[in-house]
């Protein structure tokens, strides 16, 4: 899809595409997917990164008379959303809208700031902690999130409603490591293995 979306935004054939490609992290862990949307500090923190990879990306570019051009965001989110969803701060639905309204918001800020013509895709991880968490937490407490695929449901539905969402992978043959004494969990390297 990366390659054919390169040669439908440039014209250039995926034979003729000599690419480097740069990667970089725009989330923080532990926010629930509020946190991501315009006005509040996880926006402003993912477009100042944005902007700072855009400048390292048109440098490098500059050395050897290239181009640029943002392919995809990639989204691994849910984990927060998913122990509010029994509690209601968070349902299926609500995290829908806020993810359509924030792959809208991170293509139009990626098109302005690489002053590209073409939409970049939005590609998902799509989480699947509520397979991993059991009845109880390690500390007793019972576990809102287990068994509740709520927001597994809600980003494969986010695909259904707009063509620029992929999930990449689903989750749920990875294996998962409790590292934290309270709710966090972690894929262990096989699980980061599988996921690429």
């Amino acid at each position: 899809d990366l390659v054919a979306l390169e040669q439908a935004g440039s014209g250039q054939p995926y034979t003729d595409q000599l690419s480097r490609y740069f990667a970089w992290f725009g989330g923080e862990g532990g926010r629930p997917i509020g946190y991501f949307d315009v006005g509040f500090q996880g926006y402003v923190n993912w477009l100042d990164r944005l902007t700072k990879a855009q400048a390292v990306m048109a440098t490098a570019a500059a050395v050897n008379g290239g181009t640029i051009g943002y392919l995809c965001t990639s989204w691994q989110q849910g984990e927060a959303d998913m122990n509010l969803v029994v509690g209601g701060a968070t349902s299926m639905q609500a995290y829908l809208t806020l993810l359509i309204e924030i792959e809208n918001i991170t293509a139009a800020a990626v098109m302005s700031t690489f002053s590209q013509s073409w939409r970049p895709l939005f590609v998902i991880g799509q989480m699947s902690a509520h397979n991993t968490y059991g009845p109880t937490l390690p500390d007793g407490t019972v576990s809102l999130a287990f068994c509740n695929p709520a927001i597994a449901i809600a980003q494969w539905q986010g695909t259904k409603v707009s063509n620029n969402i992929r999930i990449s992978n689903p989750q749920y043959p990875n294996d998962f490591l409790n590292q934290d004494p309270s709710t966090t969990l972690h894929m262990t390297a096989q699980g980061h293995l599988l996921q690429g």
